[in-house]
């Protein structure tokens, strides 16, 4: 299942754009021009919301504010034109979790989209891709509501891919989590455990990046 992203813009040149670019990468983009209607219980459906600060009528700081006072707890990228600190420093003490000024840089989009999704992650205590949930309080994966068991080293990489579902991880970088570097690296240890999972569930969880390694399958990438 694709990341869903939340959208708040009201100029449509710049909202199409980023739907467009969010989409390529990956996302699943929802576009409204005012949130402040938006029903408390959709919200929780959102892995981010991507706000801008200078709205019609509500500002976007006035919606980000109202959420945080009614305990919504998405994470929110603001996007604004204004780029002095004091106007960074007052949407982050309204509960932007992080800020950044138009007009941007794709790549740098990207990567703040990425890093508050993962941080965002590690906070919840279940993840869900597709019909596989990953309860981070018991340790154990399920495939719809079927306990999934996996050996130890199975959990660490399924594990290390839930934690970073939006980008290809190398063999390295999984070899340095899973088995901290104690490995040979022409060997075919991972790729064997790998297959071991695949063999576990319904849905294979994990996509093969040919020449980058692997990733969390999503509803995007299959």
């Amino acid at each position: 299942m694709a990341q869903k992203l939340l959208l708040i813009e009201d100029e449509p040149r710049m909202a199409q754009s980023l739907v467009k670019g969010l989409t390529k990468n990956g996302y699943e983009v929802f576009w409204v021009e005012n949130g402040w209607e938006l029903d408390k219980q959709k919200l929780g459906e959102y892995s981010l919301a991507i706000v801008d600060w200078m709205l019609p009528g509500v500002s976007g700081l006035d919606i980000v504010r109202k959420w945080r006072r009614e305990k919504i707890e998405i994470p929110v990228l603001m996007l604004t034109a204004k780029g002095q600190t004091k106007d960074k420093v007052l949407g982050l003490e309204f509960g932007a979790d992080d800020y950044l000024t138009k007009f941007f840089e794709w790549d740098e989009l990207l990567a703040r989209v990425g890093a508050l999704i993962r941080r965002s992650n590690k906070t919840k205590a279940v993840l869900q891709v597709g019909p596989i949930r990953f309860d981070k309080t018991k340790k154990q994966f399920y495939e719809q509501s079927k306990f999934i068991p996996l050996t130890k080293t199975e959990y660490k990489i399924l594990e290390y891919l839930f934690d970073f579902p939006d980008k290809a991880s190398s063999r390295e970088q999984i070899f340095e989590v899973v088995y901290y570097k104690d490995y040979e690296p022409s060997s075919n240890v991972l790729e064997r455990h790998i297959k071991s999972i695949r063999k576990k569930f319904k849905y294979d969880p994990i996509l093969t990046i040919y020449g980058h390694g692997y990733r969390l399958k999503t509803a995007n990438s299959v």
